[in-house]
């Protein structure tokens, strides 16, 4: 199992990128996606949305789980940078 972390600004080509390499067991976290999914927004506007903390909450839910995926499965977090919170989260 591994975790890929796959970054760049909005319409940059991840989420394209990580439908082209997944496999049907696979997990994935697409921020920018997400924002799109609890919101009314149908752009990908820079300034971050109410939803936000509960987005962060549930990459953080999403990444606490990963020790229990499938040793088949992937993990793909799509996000705009790489914070040092993230690699913290995902060096333990």
């Amino acid at each position: 199992m591994s975790v890929f972390v796959v970054f760049g600004p909005p319409c940059s080509g991840k989420t394209t990128y990580v439908k082209e390499q997944m496999k049907s067991d696979d997990v994935v976290f697409d921020y920018d996606r997400l924002v799109l999914a609890t919101s009314t927004r149908e752009t990908h506007d820079v300034e971050k949305h109410v939803s936000h903390n509960i987005i962060m909450n549930y990459r953080r839910a999403l990444i606490d789980g990963i020790e229990r995926l499938p040793a088949s499965s992937d993990a793909y977090i799509c996000t705009r940078y790489p914070s040092d919170y993230l690699v913290s989260l995902l060096s333990n």
